[in-house]
């Protein structure tokens, strides 16, 4: 996404420029201490993110950011930073990642539904997967830190999956 075309009022002799926005930050827009992904309210431009808008959860550690239902959610990079709320995928829930998933240290990511990687991509950090995390055609996804639970993996035709040395699938194993 980049910026709109001038506009120009002739009569006027002015130019005004309309910046479109290209990241967006979950805050605590609404009650709490369940943040909806879908409400526009929650979101620091009011803007649902959308492929082309990388994300960060910003909202403090007693919230989570629930992803339920439809639309599906979608971001071009989603990053949860050490101390962030929650980001938690319902078991009816989607998000689909063009791009890089960073969870900072005590950042929680739990997927009870869908998690796709849309688009070659990194996964860093701490993630529960009790859900499915699907690896796009085509698509090379690196895995860096734990992910535990008792979900799967989908890795569809011609997409790459690789667990970098010192990552875990699940607790209690060893380098995978």
């Amino acid at each position: 996404m980049g910026p709109a075309p001038p506009t120009i009022n002739d009569s006027e002799s002015t130019t005004t420029i309309t910046v479109v926005v290209d990241s967006e930050s979950l805050i605590v827009g609404g009650a709490g201490p369940m943040l909806s992904w879908n409400d526009p309210a929650n979101w620091s431009e009011h803007v649902v993110p959308t492929f082309g808008i990388d994300t960060t959860i910003n909202a403090p550690s007693n919230y989570t950011a629930l992803i339920t239902g439809t639309p599906i959610a979608q971001a071009a990079s989603l990053t949860i930073p050490h101390g962030a709320a929650t980001t938690e995928i319902a078991a009816d829930g989607t998000l689909q990642l063009a791009g890089d998933l960073t969870v900072s240290d005590a950042g929680k990511l739990d997927n009870e539904g869908t998690l796709e990687a849309t688009g070659n991509a990194n996964f860093t950090g701490p993630i529960t997967n009790n859900g499915t995390i699907i690896v796009d055609p085509t698509v090379d996804l690196n895995v860096t830190g734990t992910i535990t639970g008792t979900g799967r993996f989908w890795i569809d035709s011609g997409a790459t999956l690789d667990f970098t040395f010192g990552s875990k699938v699940a607790p209690g194993t060893t380098d995978s």
